[in-house]
């Protein structure tokens, strides 16, 4: 049966919350993977390549190496060449949410806005 999420993307920084993005998805539960993984100097270019837009951080490449940028001026730079390591971690959880029906109507994609509304046996038309 097709659901409704909210996805939540959230950076720590050695525990501490940093960042936390919020997305909707709606898709069938079997397709729901929550994840947290470590963020090192080695798997953070593919990490910010694949999650750069939900992250919160930009990541420079100088001369000395790596620079993670955090956003907000409560955290200060991890640089390569001063931290061993990053102290970064990510999580991806999901929510289920129950949203009205103008929400799915102004869903993008048809296809499973309509698959949601009939496993709810909701008809719309004339």
């Amino acid at each position: 049966m097709m659901n409704y999420y909210f996805v939540y993307y959230t950076t720590k920084l050695n525990g501490e919350t940093i960042h936390s993005e919020r997305a909707t998805r709606m898709c069938e539960p079997h397709e729901i993977r929550e994840e947290s993984f470590g963020i090192n100097w080695q798997n953070l270019k593919g990490f910010y390549h694949k999650y750069g837009l939900v992250c919160g951080f930009n990541v420079w490449n100088t001369k000395k190496g790596q620079r993670i940028n955090l956003f907000g001026k409560a955290f200060s730079d991890r640089k390569e060449w001063k931290h061993p390591s990053t102290g970064l971690t990510f999580e991806i959880t999901y929510r289920i949410y129950e949203p009205n029906i103008q929400t799915i109507l102004n869903w993008h994609e048809q296809s499973k806005a309509i698959q949601y509304l009939n496993e709810r046996n909701l008809k719309i038309g004339a």
